[in-house]
């Protein structure tokens, strides 16, 4: 395979300076950051976009969106780090679940953020403690702004996640985990005969059926 000559191109802040090595049936090319720093990049990562500088415009972003208010060091600011780091960074490492999804962070600034969301914050967690105080977006293709976020408990947070198989029963809809809880059901169990496309009413039928026989 021909390898595509990189030599003298820009992406963002790098100029690829030369080719160094292949690697894992990957092109590796050694490029000079405008802070001066050399930095190995791949040829996927230039191309698409991930990679735009050594590091620097990173720590760049993260200084311009701290620290006059005092709060840098809390856990409340640095979900806020969190948001637009995996919204705006495409160097992130979850930015392809977020930003490079269309999901954006509609607080222009974490003052805003803070105003809109810090009052429901220590609300949360003086009921469920820190460690259970995550943010979670309702509508989990939806941006992060005010009308779409919540605080919630990590349980909670899991049963909303766009991976969730989600089951109807009696006209109501709750995710796979939530209704083998309600049921007493092996989660697993569960799983294997959704999977085999049987019904909720047959799954749970049956799943009675064997309960009774245990009893």
């Amino acid at each position: 395979m021909k390898r595509i000559d990189l030599t003298g191109q820009k992406f963002g802040r790098l100029m690829v300076i030369r080719f160094a090595y292949y690697k894992n049936k990957k092109s590796y090319w050694i490029c000079q950051c405008e802070c001066g720093r050399e930095h190995i990049n791949t040829y996927g990562n230039l191309k698409y976009g991930h990679t735009k500088s050594c590091g620097c415009l990173h720590k760049e972003v993260a200084t311009r969106v701290s620290t006059k208010h005092g709060d840098s060091k809390t856990s409340f600011y640095k979900k806020w780090a969190m948001i637009k780091e995996r919204c705006e960074y495409n160097g992130a490492d979850s930015y392809h679940l977020y930003g490079a999804r269309g999901i954006k962070c509609n607080w222009k600034s974490y003052e805003d953020f803070k105003d809109d969301m810090y009052a429901s914050y220590s609300k949360h967690i003086k009921k469920f403690g820190k460690k259970q105080t995550t943010l979670d977006r309702i509508d989990v293709n939806g941006n992060y702004e005010l009308s779409n976020c919540r605080w919630a408990t990590l349980k909670e947070q899991a049963n909303n996640k766009r991976n969730n198989h989600y089951v109807i029963y009696n006209n109501e809809c709750c995710t796979a985990r939530e209704f083998a809880e309600k049921f007493d059901m092996n989660y697993s169990t569960l799983m294997t005969r959704l999977s085999r496309k049987w019904s909720v009413e047959k799954i749970l039928s049956k799943h009675l059926k064997n309960k009774k026989c245990i009893i």
